[in-house]
């Protein structure tokens, strides 16, 4: 459960930032960058999912020496 929280968080803010920039370059040049946000929010969630990971997995490695 706290594994898809955190995919979650990261999915939420990859896709808000992806549609808000998305949308100021799609005003100025008249492109669709806006529509790939579904994709930015996924990766950022699994980049998120995997930073946290391997945090927790070096602060096991400290505490265990």
């Amino acid at each position: 459960m706290p594994a898809m929280l955190v995919v979650l968080l990261g999915y939420v803010v990859g896709h808000g930032l992806w549609r808000w920039i998305g949308g100021m370059v799609d005003a100025a040049f008249g492109t669709s960058a806006a529509a790939a946000a579904e994709i930015a929010g996924w990766t950022t969630g699994a980049l998120l999912l995997a930073g946290v990971v391997w945090c927790l997995l070096l602060l096991r490695r400290r505490r265990s020496r």
